[in-house]
């Protein structure tokens, strides 16, 4: 049975969230580890095996989710950075020459010397790795920006280009299963809409590789600016840079709870089991993003559908005119609910246009990547917006010049209203030389017949 496209999936971040939690939590709300496994071997990576195994967690049963890595010298996997001490206090010196190796590549690189990272990947040859696999394009592209998001943020905390940043080669494998995997686990379930609970980071002080740091570490902080995070009342980090990552640069609102109907809910364990604290990420699987907004949303008693949309925003002013028509129709064909163009005045006093699409959250990497491959501006400004649609049908009528379909709008106050399409009124009226007007009026007429018969 075909998985359902457009399903909206919200994590409660009660105990924080990490690559292998999310993972986790995925898996046990409905994705396949096959299916995951057989995709992340498309990136021809050696040397890790992924696990799943039944564990509990404060007498919750759960999914604890593990990537191996088979290197001796380094041993396999734990996930201690972002599972063991979560939910505990820092470790000892002694601990971190061999657990924090797995805070991976956010503690694991240094610009003073190039040297020591002659091993390590940068972010143009984890590119490349993920471009090389054949993933879909969303997945590919929303992997892409969660390792952009971690290089630029570590990348100011050392004053160092993001191209710099230096992700170890353990921790580059590990980091890219997590990542890739987590964007694999979401296509699987058909998630087109993301959302999480404002994020648990714990409070003391975590050891790496340059020293102890306040929790969150500086990475971590630097990844959750403009997304909401608390500390919580047991000392220990909670939330990892790659748990930090992911979350924040896929989720679209930071709700305390769902707001859908759920279907299918998951537990993520982290790897310390305490004493009457679940330590898991919760995953709560429902509704479409789309669908009309649970009733203590809908100001309009449920009359009217609210729904949150993605604009993208972009000011152009050294492009040909002619081109930007084009523009408009690729961007369309890619997912755009709309594209429009404004005239501004720039610095220095040039002309330009103001580029602005409004799309659904899913589509957003995919248009992201066409107005930059399609224009010639450099940055891409981005905001949520909410907004109220009418509920639409569409019909079909017969007119003197052909067929042509209706779009009916139900309206607040239980009238509706009716609108020819454009393309077939258009198309009508060129294939018999009549006037555009006159068939919009036949099409009108032939909607108003039929619905008084139906009425009758």
């Amino acid at each position: 049975m075909e998985t359902p496209r457009e399903r909206h999936l919200h994590f409660d971040a009660f105990a924080g969230a990490s690559g292998d939690m999310i993972i986790g939590a995925l898996l046990d709300a409905g994705a396949s580890l096959e299916t995951l496994r057989a995709d992340l071997s498309k990136l021809r990576l050696d040397g890790y095996e992924l696990s799943l195994r039944r564990v509990r967690r404060a007498a919750i049963d759960c999914a604890k989710f593990d990537v191996h890595l088979a290197d001796a010298d380094r041993q396999p996997r734990r996930h201690p950075a972002e599972a063991d001490e979560r939910s505990a206090p820092a470790p000892s010196a002694h601990e971190h020459s061999h657990h924090h190796a797995h805070h991976r590549h956010e503690h694991r690189h240094d610009a003073r010397d190039p040297g020591e990272h002659r091993h390590g990947r940068g972010l143009g040859e984890i590119t490349d790795i993920i471009s090389a696999a054949g993933l879909s394009e969303r997945v590919t592209a929303q992997a892409l920006a969660i390792f952009r998001r971690l290089a630029e943020a570590e990348g100011r905390v050392h004053g160092i280009p993001p191209a710099a940043v230096r992700f170890h080669e353990v921790g580059a494998v590990d980091a890219i299963a997590d990542i890739v995997g987590a964007c694999l686990c979401l296509e699987q379930l058909g998630v087109a809409r993301l959302t999480s609970s404002p994020l648990r980071v714990g409070y003391g002080l975590v050891a790496c590789a340059h020293g102890r740091y306040p929790i969150p570490a500086p990475g971590t902080a630097e990844l959750l600016k403009g997304a909401p995070f608390y500390a919580g009342d047991i000392e220990g980090e909670f939330t990892t840079p790659t748990g930090a990552a992911i979350i924040t640069t896929l989720c679209e609102a930071y709700p305390s709870a769902p707001g859908f109907i759920v279907t299918h809910t998951g537990y993520g364990a982290g790897t310390r089991d305490l004493p009457g604290f679940p330590n898991a990420l919760r995953a709560f699987l429902g509704a479409a993003p789309g669908a009309s907004a649970p009733p203590d949303e809908a100001p309009f008693g449920g009359a009217l559908a609210r729904q949150t949309i993605v604009v993208l925003e972009a000011n152009i002013d050294d492009q040909a005119p002619q081109q930007l028509g084009y523009v408009m129709e690729r961007l369309l064909a890619d997912g755009a609910l709309d594209v429009f163009f404004a005239p501004i005045q720039m610095k220095k006093n040039r002309p330009a246009v103001a580029l602005t699409i409004l799309c659904r959250p899913a589509d957003e990497p995919r248009l992201t990547a066409a107005i930059f491959r399609e224009t010639t501006t450099l940055g891409i400004r981005r905001r949520l917006s909410d907004r109220y649609a009418l509920p639409r049908r569409e019909v079909c009528v017969t007119t003197a010049a052909g067929a042509a379909r209706i779009k009916i709008a139900a309206q607040l106050d239980g009238t509706e209203k009716a609108m020819p399409e454009y393309d077939d009124c258009r198309a009508l009226a060129e294939a018999t030389g009549r006037p555009l007007r006159a068939v919009y009026a036949e099409a009108l007429e032939a909607y108003e017949k039929q619905r008084r018969a139906s009425a009758e």
